[in-house]
């Protein structure tokens, strides 16, 4: 899967970190987001994130993007 690079902006930022790529990634199902999370696949600074997180303006977001 390709890895899917995110840097939040000041629109995006003091929202949680599943709406951002919710919204962000509309080809996404939210299920298929859900099971990122789940399976631990969305870092932050190379750090496991929680969907609930609440993100900054410059946090960068990596995942793989579902096929």
């Amino acid at each position: 899967m390709p890895l899917e690079t995110l840097c939040v902006s000041a629109k995006m930022a003091q929202q949680r970190a599943d709406k951002i790529l919710s919204a962000e990634y509309p080809d996404i199902s939210r299920s298929k987001l859900q099971k990122l999370f789940d399976n631990e696949e969305v870092t932050m600074d190379d750090l496991v994130i929680a969907k609930s997180t609440i993100l900054k303006e410059g946090d960068v977001l990596e995942f793989p993007h579902p096929e």
